[in-house]
């Protein structure tokens, strides 16, 4: 009769949890300290149902991290055989497949991880089934936020156990991995922000192969206005990305069987135990010290590195230094010595290739990235410069384009140029995809009354009646949706401790009324609504010493939620003068009466 092979060991289960229960005893402590007994908390300060409802969904969110940390110190416990000689030695000598002690450490770190988060959440039920401010549904999602974090982090770590035979460097490695996409864009955008003239940046796709950052920052609470109700309704965001990392989590486990099954146990006290792996290992490790030498140069002297072949020469040398530094110190790690600079330099010799390549194709614009230009015809709307909102008025998308080129050719001077201020502009195209630019661009009055100045240009764009209108029409603004008004008339300044202001409340009412029958009509014949960008003696003789700042609780415009619709009032905007006078006996004066040390501060606004 032959013998059934079992896939997991119920006495080595029952050796682990013998060794170390304390860990998952704590875990489930630490849960119930900061669900149960936190929100316990809450309620004895007799805080607000919305405020708590609040609180408990960011709990949500913070157990998140306690699960990772978890998992992680759990995958040490259960495998840390794998980093003695000794206990190696004598977990092979036992009648056990390699299989069934990989599953039985697997479960028997896990379930004990599960089984705590679950506990809790039963916990939290029953100590809160009489209340009328915790709802069930989100202690449901602390639990799921917590069991998806487990799934994700602890297949996770398992993974990266198999690939190190050293049990200090295990947690290196998951937060590394855990974060290496992120930091490999983070450092390739700061070379490119050097390298490339008006590269915009943005946030990749391949973020999302970063789990720990990606998540951490999809992972919220956000407040949601519900209609026929000033109370928001709160909602956690995240879940679904936390998901898909939950699943890949389990995933992980299955090539990390693999790598079990084909590890050789004398690896122990090796950075890396898998040798076929240890040239990837290297060139990583060579790759990612020359871009971060690289972007530490970009960051900290950019202005010291000027433009043009000179600079690109600069940073391809220190990224040759920084690759030839992170090969060697990879290679220490793998040999154990500091002998190593006599090994073959094969590896780094590709390394150094790639980079000297990647940056002659950047500085000779091989891709064309830095004279791309959309025609007329290509673009279906833009956004406005510097702003969120869009238009697809002709005669802007034209002064735009016209700002655009006029970028691209100050190029050699706005690189050399001492006092820049950044303009961003974005084409949405009619095949459906966008197009951006970021410049930093020469923002000195002298620059800009030379005649040449994207400043000038974005000034005329914002002066158009039709962006002016689009600028004032932000929001709906009505008196049910105004929660507060204030007009501000600027002060003398006589000393650094005098007030900047004097403040006037206005009520919503008369809100509405001065937005609907004032400003907007002003904004069509007056500088009222007007962008200036910089500020020269034109724009501070138009401009009065009086502000309207109206706080909205909603609206349609590109703010979420609660925003400020702000305006300065100009001298030229009649009909707003004459109600303020008459409405609330302000008298508006030129900003240069109240303010004639303004005239020392010109330029960027």
């Amino acid at each position: 009769m032959k013998s059934k092979t079992s896939l997991f060991s119920p006495g080595l289960s029952r050796n682990i949890l013998s060794r170390f229960w304390p860990l998952w005893l704590i875990y489930l402590g630490l849960l119930l300290v900061q669900l149960p007994v936190a929100v316990s908390g809450y309620l004895a300060q007799g805080i607000s149902a919305r405020y708590t409802m609040e609180c408990i969904l960011q709990l949500a969110v913070d157990v998140a991290g306690y699960a990772m940390a978890a998992s992680l110190l759990s995958v040490m416990a259960v495998f840390s055989y794998l980093y003695s000689k000794r206990s190696c030695s004598l977990i092979n000598s036992l009648p056990v497949r390699r299989e069934t002690a990989f599953v039985t450490a697997c479960l028997t770190g896990l379930l004990p991880l599960l089984l705590a988060e679950l506990l809790t959440w039963l916990i939290a039920l029953g100590v809160f089934a009489g209340s009328e401010i915790v709802r069930p549904e989100y202690l449901n999602s602390w639990l799921l936020i917590a069991l998806l974090s487990t799934l994700a982090s602890y297949g996770f770590g398992v993974f990266c156990a198999m690939l190190t035979g050293h049990i200090m460097v295990l947690p290196a490695l998951f937060l590394v991995l855990n974060a290496a996409v992120y930091v490999l864009e983070a450092l390739v955008q700061a070379l490119l922000r050097t390298l490339v003239y008006g590269y915009d940046g943005g946030s990749a796709l391949i973020s999302r192969l970063s789990p720990l950052p990606y998540a951490s920052s999809a992972l919220r609470v956000i407040a949601e206005p519900t209609a026929g109700s000033l109370e928001p309704e709160f909602i956690l965001l995240g879940i679904d990305s936390l998901a898909i990392y939950a699943v890949v989590g389990v995933l992980f486990i299955v090539p990390a069987l693999l790598l079990y099954r084909r590890r050789k146990m004398e690896c122990v006290g090796d950075v890396v135990a898998i040798k076929a792996l240890e040239p990837v290992f290297k060139y990583c490790a060579s790759v990612y010290a020359a871009l971060g030498l690289g972007a530490l140069l970009a960051e900290t002297m950019d202005k010291a590195l000027g433009s043009g072949p000179l600079s690109s020469a600069v940073l391809a040398l220190m990224l040759l230094l920084g690759a030839a530094l992170g090969y060697y110190a990879a290679e220490m790690l793998l040999q154990k010595s500091l002998r190593v600079f006599r090994s073959r330099m094969r590896g780094l010799f590709i390394v150094w290739a790639v980079l000297l390549l990647g940056v002659a194709a950047i500085e000779l614009d091989l891709t064309g990235y830095e004279r791309r230009m959309p025609e007329t015809e290509e673009i279906q709307s833009v956004v406005l410069v510097n702003d969120g909102r869009v238009t697809e008025d002709a005669e802007s998308i034209e002064l735009t384009r016209r700002i655009h080129q006029t970028a691209i050719d100050n190029e050699e001077h706005n690189r050399q140029a001492e006092s820049t201020s950044i303009i961003y502009i974005r084409y949405e195209l009619k095949d459906g995809s966008s197009l951006g630019r970021s410049y930093w661009v020469d923002g000195s009055l002298e620059w800009i009354e030379n005649g040449n100045s994207e400043f000038a240009l974005c000034r005329e764009l914002y002066m158009l009646p039709q962006n002016k209108e689009l600028m004032m029409k932000a929001g709906e603004i009505k008196a049910e949706n105004v929660i507060f008004c204030d007009i501000e008339q600027l002060l003398p300044k006589s000393d650094e401790f005098s007030l900047n202001y004097e403040q006037l409340r206005l009520s919503p009412q008369q809100a509405e009324e001065l937005y609907t029958q004032c400003i907007l009509p002003d904004t069509q014949d007056s500088m009222l609504g007007t962008r200036w960008f910089y500020m020269d003696e034109e724009a501070y003789e138009t401009r009065s010493d009086t502000s309207l700042y109206i706080h909205v609780e909603s609206g349609e415009g590109p703010e979420y939620g609660p925003y400020v619709f702000s305006v300065e009032i100009t001298l030229d905007a009649e009909r707003t003068l004459a109600w303020l006078e008459e409405n609330l006996g302000i008298e508006a004066k030129p900003y240069l009466e109240v303010r004639p040390e303004a005239l020392e501060n010109l330029g960027y606004y």
